[in-house]
């Protein structure tokens, strides 16, 4: 799921994988290898890894509702000051850098996920981006999403539980997406969860 030009070959990245797990993840409560490594492909474009935050109180007071900072944040604001990675795009979601130098230089994305949203986005970052577009298709229009299901913010949910269309289609304003009273997303805390609501388990390196 790729978008740069310069190709990696598998073993180079899996090694830059190893270590910036290594570098990263004593600030995750999760981290893993997604994208062109995870399906073993002979070469990737980049280095892609879903993680979930380790979250610290970030107030004087302690307890529900009180702010929090991520930790890994926090290491990725450090190994940017120090000049190790080049932060390309920031978000709440994803983040991009690029690490390393001359012909050893590498794309790194990284994407944020909650416990409530690691299985669906781990699959979909995983691949490939045909196989990604189908997780989220109905089976009625050639995907494998079971037909009444609708994924949204990484969460699946029941299509009859929810709004969802436009704001003001001759203007578009919208989409909009807005759960009714009392609808709750089906869990699918593991990646399994959702292959199970999606066609059934495929291994990373058959997902075409």
């Amino acid at each position: 799921m790729s978008t740069t030009k310069t190709r990696i070959p598998l073993a180079a990245a899996d090694r830059l994988a190893a270590k910036l797990i290594d570098e990263l993840g004593p600030s995750c409560a999760v981290i893993e290898i997604a994208g062109s490594i995870r399906r073993r492909r002979p070469d990737v474009g980049d280095v892609e890894l879903v993680a979930i935050p380790k979250l610290v109180s970030d107030g004087l007071f302690d307890g529900p509702g009180s702010p929090q900072r991520s930790l890994l944040q926090d290491r990725c604001d450090q190994l940017v000051a120090a000049g190790r990675m080049h932060r390309m795009q920031g978000g709440e979601r994803n983040q991009r850098f690029m690490i390393g130098q001359g012909d050893r230089r590498a794309q790194l994305d990284l994407w944020i996920c909650t416990p409530e949203t690691w299985g669906v986005l781990f699959a979909i970052r995983t691949g490939s981006a045909d196989f990604a577009r189908s997780l989220v298709t109905p089976v009625s229009h050639g995907g494998r999403l079971q037909d009444g299901l609708v994924v949204k913010h990484g969460r699946v949910w029941r299509s009859d539980q929810v709004m969802q269309g436009m704001i003001d289609a001759d203007n578009y304003r919208g989409p909009f997406f807005n759960p009714m009273p009392g609808a709750e997303p089906l869990p699918t805390p593991t990646e399994r969860d959702f292959l199970a609501l999606a066609g059934g388990w495929v291994e990373p390196c058959q997902r075409l």
